[in-house]
């Protein structure tokens, strides 16, 4: 399995997280099943997106400055697609951590038994 299909494997879980929000009573019919995967999601989460992401963006970092290297064959990808898909890796990284500080807040909400935050977290249609 290649990395880019690894970094997705938290979504089902999101999913099944917005399927609950999205459809209030279903979560009312079955609400441990409800908190089950919101831990689940959690876990998996971190778990993928942060842990596992941040050797795999260092290795990818070590791959694409390499081919900087003005002593590396030629590639034929220009330097600055190089550049560019080294900004693009760091906002993405940005991205998760800023994602991992927000889902984080939430868990140590769960953990505390604080549900004020989910009165209004059921989407209006």
């Amino acid at each position: 399995m290649k990395s880019t299909q690894v970094i997705e494997t938290s979504s089902p879980f999101l999913a099944l997280v917005d399927a609950f929000r999205d459809f209030p009573a279903l979560a009312e019919k079955y609400p441990r099943a409800n908190e089950a995967i919101r831990y689940v999601f959690i876990v998996a989460f971190f778990l993928v997106r942060v842990v596992f992401w941040v050797p795999c963006s260092a290795a990818f970092w070590r791959d694409a400055t390499a081919l900087l290297d003005p002593a590396t064959p030629s590639h034929g990808v220009p330097d600055a697609v190089v550049y560019s898909v080294l900004l693009l890796n760091l906002g993405l990284t940005l991205l998760q951590f800023h994602w991992a500080s927000l889902i984080g807040k939430a868990a140590k909400k769960m953990l505390l038994g604080d549900t004020s935050d989910r009165a209004g977290e059921a989407k209006r249609k």
